[in-house]
């Protein structure tokens, strides 16, 4: 990714002042070499509303805000980038900056180019609240990928203001284990489908499936720590030690 974290680049001269705080507002360098950034779907309000870098004050950090000359509502908006990513598992996250109140929003990952709409949602690869700062994605193959945020603020009673100070985007080693792995005498408990893949990274587990199916992660001496339906790809915060998948072993690094 380019231009990924504040103070993000922008352009020199600010197009809008608030009225109140006086401080300025700048457009977000878009579709060059150095920021790769696409704006879709900016909203009119006293001020084009959309994503947009704040000044020296407030980090240069990329800000979307409603209210206070910005449109009061800001439907379906997008920024993203497209980038060629290898075969591998990925982490796409965000880091906030010191003001939050990020309304109905989106970190979203899709094949191809640009996201999908706010409705069709499901159709990403994948797609998670912002507030979960992060997403995870798996890819079986080289594949054209667009990363980024989707804003759809539609209550005109609700001031809004969402700050990012970095994005970021890391492949995550893991070790694959296939859902015959070792068993356990831990009854009660049905194997993993076929299709269930387990990834053991620092920190927790990955769990990936096609097909939505119910999964169960247990310690050694029997506390459920998990216990939910996995559809694609879900995290698994965990501690360090040895946890039952099922009726896999697997060792948390």
């Amino acid at each position: 990714m380019t231009n990924y974290e504040a103070p993000f680049l922008h352009a020199e001269t600010p197009f809008y002042t608030d009225p109140i705080a006086q401080y300025q507002n700048y457009e977000l360098e878009t579709e060059t070499e150095k920021s790769g950034w696409v704006l879709e779907n900016i909203a009119q309000g006293t001020a084009p509303t959309g994503f947009h870098v704040t000044d020296k004050e407030y980090n240069y950090n990329m800000v979307v805000e409603a209210g206070r000359g910005f449109a009061s509502e800001i439907p379906n908006h997008k920024v993203y980038q497209t980038v060629e990513l290898p075969a591998g598992f990925y982490q796409f996250g965000v880091t906030f900056g010191a003001y939050y109140k990020f309304l109905t929003s989106y970190l979203v990952v899709n094949k191809g180019k640009g996201l999908p709409d706010v409705d069709k949602l499901d159709e990403a690869l994948v797609a998670e609240d912002i507030a979960n700062g992060k997403v995870s994605f798996q890819l079986s193959e080289p594949t054209t990928v667009s990363l980024g945020v989707l804003v759809d603020w539609r209550d005109p009673s609700n001031w809004g203001c969402g700050t990012v100070s970095r994005f970021s985007l890391s492949e995550i080693p893991y070790d694959e284990i296939d859902a015959n792995g070792e068993t356990t005498a831990v009854e009660g408990l049905a194997p993993v489908a076929d299709d269930v893949k387990v990834r053991a990274v620092k920190g927790g587990l990955y769990l990936s499936s096609d097909v939505p199916q119910r999964v169960t992660v247990h310690t050694l001496d029997g506390v459920c720590v998990f216990a939910g339906e996995v559809a694609g790809t879900r995290p698994v915060p965990l501690k360090a030690g040895v946890y039952i998948v099922n009726k896999m072993k697997i060792v948390v690094p």
